[in-house]
């Protein structure tokens, strides 16, 4: 629990991760939060901070641990019809939580038992899935069956691409867990001359070079040409604008925003067609933090814009499978994005400490972190509605 000032209880930490499909898409995010009261907690952050717009049409994954002692008219307040609540098995299906978790799926929550319930227990009504931790995956023959769970089901501490393949062979249709950062050792990875490409146009933008050498550098890879039209097209400023050409696309979005948007294509491209890049919605999510933190700090508009470059490229060296000093230095980066990105030094690198730790799903790390940003909890919470924002954006437009 962070304090306030005068020592008294303030807001609970909370730190979060993405919940994605069999594609990498986005589907959700899944907050935790130091607190037993996560339904409380979460409310504050969706009616008080503005978490309710940030979301859209997302959903909200909580952790619920004591059902029996949920407050009914409280939970009527919030966005039921986009929130899973994670119950644990054994608590689900107590005779005293059962009829609390009925009215609850009844208002129009998704229930979502955390475990495997035994064989002959009685779930409450509606409970269509399950969230099963990596290690409990495979130690329970027809789970989904014995029930008539028809899902969509849940793996967590999915840490690795081969933990994934084997929950996605095993039925599980949503995934919570570090898995995109650690890539398959000896996948192929973007070509080096698409690679070349993406970062001398990010180098020619910092450069302010005239619109032309952009464009003729744009021609040369139609991955890139039409993956740029494809963001632009889609993004929220140029509603109502067609597209039809690379200058008009410059014209529109800008020096800085195109900046922006070439940093996310590092992301979008992909070699296969097996889903979107799972690398995306978490950097997008590290970038819009980063920047909203310089933001709600009182920083300028370039220090902001240095914060989102160091969020975006803090994942660089997991895209590329190469060293992260061999993949910046020919972007000629501020020495203090450098020292963010390779030391996590300065106040840019402790803010990237107090980003990678919000986005961790563990919130009893951050305590230390927002000390060393000196960061109170408000401050914190609205950067981290205005990065939810960002990231739901970003996820819709891929």
């Amino acid at each position: 629990m962070i304090l306030s000032e005068a020592g008294v209880p303030a807001f609970p930490l909370v730190s979060m991760q993405m919940v994605t499909n069999v594609r990498h898409e986005l589907v959700g995010v899944a907050f935790h939060f130091a607190t037993t009261n996560n339904l409380k907690a979460f409310a504050h952050l969706y009616h008080e901070i503005g978490l309710r717009d940030a979301l859209g049409d997302f959903l909200c994954v909580l952790e619920l641990l004591d059902p029996a002692q949920v407050d009914l008219d409280l939970a009527a307040h919030l966005p039921h019809e986009r929130t899973v609540l994670r119950v644990p098995a054994a608590a689900g299906v107590a005779a005293d939580a059962r009829a609390r978790l009925d009215c609850l799926q009844a208002q129009g929550f998704r229930i979502m038992l955390d475990g495997w319930p035994a064989p002959e227990a009685v779930l409450p009504t509606g409970v269509q899935s399950l969230a099963i931790g990596r290690d409990q995956i495979g130690k329970n023959a027809t789970p989904f069956s014995q029930h008539a769970l028809a899902g969509p089901h849940l793996a967590t501490d999915v840490n690795s691409p081969d933990c994934f393949n084997a929950c996605r062979a095993a039925g599980f249709n949503w995934f919570l867990g570090n898995y995109p950062l650690y890539p398959s050792v000896g996948r192929p990875r973007n070509d080096g001359s698409s690679r070349s490409r993406l970062l001398r146009l990010l180098v020619l933008v910092a450069r302010d070079a005239e619109s032309r050498e952009l464009e003729q550098l744009m021609k040369q890879d139609p991955s890139l040409s039409y993956n740029l039209l494809k963001l632009v097209s889609t993004a929220a400023y140029a509603r109502g604008c067609v597209i039809s050409s690379f200058s008009q696309a410059i014209n529109v979005l800008g020096r800085r925003q195109l900046q922006r948007w070439l940093q996310l294509l590092l992301y979008a491209r992909q070699d296969d067609d097996d889903g979107v890049n799972p690398l995306l919605p978490i950097a997008a999510m590290r970038a819009g933090l980063m920047a909203a933190l310089c933001q709600q700090m009182g920083g300028g508009r370039n220090e902001a814009e240095r914060a989102f470059m160091i969020g975006m490229f803090s994942l660089l060296d997991v895209l590329f499978g190469a060293p992260l000093a061999e993949i910046l230095e020919p972007l000629e980066l501020h020495e203090d994005v450098l020292s963010a990105l390779q030391t996590r030094s300065g106040r840019l690198g402790a803010m990237l400490d107090l980003t990678e730790r919000a986005c961790s799903g563990n919130p009893h790390l951050l305590q230390e972190s927002l000390i060393a940003c000196k960061i109170d909890a408000k401050i914190f919470y609205r950067a981290l509605v205005q990065a939810c924002a960002w990231a739901m954006q970003v996820s819709q437009a891929d």
